[in-house]
């Protein structure tokens, strides 16, 4: 139906710094995970790079589910409750924020080991492995693990500085949203998706009848001259001279005086003699 179409816009920032977050969080694991081989040959591996593997490949997921999920929904269909929650700008900020930490925190953690470790093939601590057939491989492997650590750290920092490149533009996305300017009275409507409401009349049309009804009516002088004259028209009176003198209205007796009166009704052509006629 096309009621239950989502509109959710991905656009190619968010393709791409999605994109750049799976990338050093997947060179980052790689170069981690041949430091924990390399390790686990000869020593233990430490537990920090354990938490940073699992921290990249965790990242690696949210990062492609934030974009991928809307995608599949607006290729297929599919996924539209989860597709609407990672689009709410909120959501998508505290999944962001979350990884943001995680990410800072393993990162630290990796950079304090590596500033701690001794690259030293020769150092006294590495006695037993300089000795027997694995000599020749520990002391050329040795370096080269620490500059991978290195580089595996490296671009740690990187996934993070991406990670939080999203957060600052899914915050201010979010900023704007909620500083959006309030409409005006006269621009509020009934209905909240912007469409005219059933009651209220357009402006233009209220414009159009009211032009409408100014070219019907006729102007005043028209009107005034095309009135019928009444056969018992009111005749204004006339002041007299002592109102004339202080400007004094006439008063209204004298208006009822001056009123004509309608002339009388003759009968049917019947006529009688005045009684003087009668009289001797």
């Amino acid at each position: 139906m096309a009621s239950d179409n989502l509109s959710i816009p991905i656009t190619k920032l968010q393709w791409g710094l999605r994109g750049s977050q799976i990338f050093f969080a997947f060179l980052s694991m790689a170069c981690i995970a041949a430091v924990m081989a390399f390790d686990n040959k000869f020593m233990s591996a430490s537990l920090f790079s354990v938490a940073h593997i699992f921290i990249m490949i965790v990242s690696m997921f949210f990062a492609a589910l934030i974009v991928g999920i809307p995608h599949i929904y607006l290729q297929y269909g599919k996924f539209k409750s989860t597709a609407r929650a990672l689009r709410v700008p909120r959501t998508e900020f505290v999944l962001s924020a979350i990884w943001s930490v995680l990410i800072f925190i393993v990162s630290v953690a990796l950079s304090i080991e590596i500033s701690l470790r001794n690259c030293d093939p020769n150092s006294t601590e590495f006695e037993e492995y300089n000795t027997g057939d694995n000599n020749a491989t520990f002391i050329g492997g040795l370096a080269r693990n620490c500059r991978t650590e290195r580089a595996g750290t490296a671009f740690g920092w990187f996934a993070l500085g991406v990670w939080l490149a999203s957060l600052a533009l899914i915050g201010k996305e979010w900023y704007d949203n909620r500083r959006q300017p309030i409409p005006h009275k006269d621009e509020v409507t009934m209905h909240s998706n912007s469409t005219t409401s059933s009651l209220e009349v357009p402006t233009s049309i209220n414009t159009q009848n009211v032009t409408q009804q100014q070219q019907q009516q006729p102007p005043p002088e028209q009107q005034r001259y095309e009135q019928p004259a009444s056969p018992y028209h009111q005749q204004q009176p006339q002041p007299t001279p002592e109102h004339q003198r202080y400007g004094q209205p006439a008063p209204p007796y004298q208006q009822q005086q001056q009123q004509p009166q309608p002339p009388p009704s003759q009968g049917p052509g019947i006529s009688f003699p005045e009684p003087k006629h009668y009289k001797q």
